[in-house]
């Protein structure tokens, strides 16, 4: 075994564990590391509770009518534990759902639910008991409201309501951030442009549409992103509250363009809503979709304004309005998808004029050797693939730069090897060839922008290695190893680079990918030069040793 990952393994620090005690309504938490976090869950994931602990022990108390499993999340260092605690039967309690559309609370006899409203408004509860079920109004006073309605145990139940001043409650809850673009759970989507809708030209959509390149449909029936508003309450009752957004054109109506017509999103006016429970001194995070009709989209400039308004009162407490950017075409794309399918045309070129006379000049050997680092690359490739799987969850956009680490500086160090063993014009192209068709009979990679793309990486990478004289001679093999690597390095570098922006190019075009500029510049500068250059200096020691053993 490789004494680094047993020394890296020596080091990992243990493993957090956790335990949780029940005692009557509160929870007491010990971990094995001190100052953690603590975040209680109930069986549908929704926070319940949180506290903190600067030892290693905490307590926090459970909200009224908590029932059934408890999951108590204990996170110390970066990493987490989950303990299970049961904390009664939910058939002893009352469901009670209030407002309608929110998260049930669990009652038992003689407990309140809780809900706060705003002075004058009202608002509907639904409760459940076995199977008997009713519905009523909650408001009019800001008494507790104590029903029995026929229960068969009759029980006693009922629902507190919390009241606010319009002012109150606008101080208590504050919008902490608006993101957009992000995903249906919420979360930021970094690798795209910020705070701007990327569409293609409608020419290329209707090329797109028409042929079999258009593997990335769109259509007024998908969202196109999710906008998360994320929203804190202050105050020490939780709050229900509507967030509803709405896109206006240049003449401060509802773009028709940008309003849903799946499953009835909106009442008419343009306005997405979801209902959304924000906890006591906790946050939430309301996602509202964004549909776009590309057909019918006009010019702008177009504003995205964002509401948040009490549960019963069509006033808002808190008005958001941000402008929101369209792009529909890009001149670089355009730019860089014309010279891709160039570069793709010469290497398809290539392949076509070169490659017998190549498998006619190189000797069985030499073959051989090509054929062996092809595979090798091919492993490579496809170890980069399976590790992004995982990569892709624990770093997010990041992965690249560690995914690089195998799919592009391993493959750059295996390819500069061979060409430093046989410094010949087609040991490249050969190369990616056994490679490719490996892949593509192990993965069926076998596409239409499969070909495009290897057929510019042939391209690129062997006008690359030309350009720096690494496949017109082996006068360079006897420079000073400095000045080796060097050349290697930037011969390897000019066909990686060139082929990384051809790959994002694609993405774009094709399956209409729009990166954000951040996320350009770091893929071309980590994986696509920096990583390549680095790897040309292990290159350069691997072919030496290999030329010794052949010598």
């Amino acid at each position: 075994m490789n004494p680094v990952f047993i020394l890296l393994a020596a080091c990992a620090p243990a493993p957090l564990t956790a335990t949780a005690e029940l005692n009557g309504r509160t929870v007491t938490i010990a971990a094995s590391r001190p100052g953690f976090s603590v975040e209680l869950l109930d069986a549908a994931g929704v926070p319940l509770a949180r506290g903190a602990a600067a030892a290693d022990t905490t307590t926090v108390a459970l909200p009224p009518g908590t029932v059934g499993a408890v999951t108590v999340h204990v996170v110390a260092g970066g990493a987490w534990a989950d303990v299970q605690v049961d904390v009664g039967d939910p058939e002893a309690t009352v469901e009670i759902e209030v407002p309608l559309g929110a998260p049930p609370q669990h009652v038992r006899p003689g407990e309140m639910a809780r809900v706060t409203l705003i002075e004058g408004a009202t608002t509907w509860a639904r409760y459940r008991h076995g199977d008997a079920t009713g519905s009523f109004e909650v408001g009019g006073t800001g008494a507790a409201l104590l029903m029995q309605n026929g229960l068969s145990d009759g029980p006693i139940f009922g629902v507190s309501v919390d009241r606010l001043t319009l002012a109150a409650a606008a101080r208590q809850l504050v919008v902490s951030d608006i993101g957009f673009p992000a995903t249906e759970t919420g979360i930021a989507d970094l690798v795209r442009p910020t705070g701007r809708v990327t569409l293609p030209s409608p020419w290329w959509r209707a090329v797109l549409d028409r042929s079999a390149l258009g593997v990335r449909a769109r259509d007024e029936f998908t969202a196109w992103a999710w906008t998360a508003i994320h929203l804190e309450n202050t105050g020490t009752s939780p709050m229900d509250v509507v967030v509803r957004s709405r896109i206006l054109g240049p003449d401060g109506a509802p773009d028709p363009a940008f309003r849903p017509r799946v499953r009835a999103a909106d009442d008419g006016t343009g306005n997405t809503s979801v209902l959304l429970r924000v906890p006591a001194r906790a946050s939430a995070v309301a996602t509202i979709p964004l549909f776009v009709e590309e057909a019918a989209l006009g010019s702008g400039p177009w504003t995205r304004v964002i509401e948040v308004l009490p549960l019963g009162l069509d006033a808002p407490l808190l008005t958001r309005a941000d402008p929101l950017f369209v792009s529909r075409s890009s001149s670089w794309v355009a730019a860089g998808l014309a010279l891709t399918l160039t570069a793709s045309a010469a290497g398809v070129a290539l392949v076509l004029l070169r490659v017998r006379r190549w498998l006619r000049e190189f000797d069985t050997a030499s073959l051989v050797t090509i054929a062996l680092f092809g595979a090798l690359t091919f492993v490579a490739g496809t170890v980069g693939q399976l590790l992004g799987l995982g990569a892709a969850a624990a770093a997010g956009p990041f992965a690249t730069m560690v995914t690089g680490l195998v799919d592009d500086a391993l493959q750059a160090t295996l390819i500069g090897a061979l060409i430093t063993i046989l410094p010949r014009p087609g040991t490249a192209t050969l190369t990616v060839l056994v490679a490719w068709l490996l892949r593509g009979v192990a993965m069926g990679t076998l596409s239409p922008m499969d070909i495009a793309f290897v057929a510019c990486r042939i391209a690129t990478l062997e006008g690359g290695l030309w350009l720096f004289g690494l496949t017109r001679g082996e006068v360079w093999r006897e420079a000073p190893r400095v000045r080796r690597v060097i050349r290697l390095g930037l011969g390897l570098a000019v066909g990686s680079l060139t082929g990384t922006a051809a790959s994002l190019v694609l993405h774009a075009a094709l399956f209409r990918l729009y990166f954000a500029p951040w996320y350009v510049a770091m893929v071309l500068i980590g994986p696509g030069f920096l990583y390549v250059l680095a790897a040309a200096g292990v290159a350069d020691r691997v072919a030496s040793q290999l030329r010794r053993v052949e010598d």
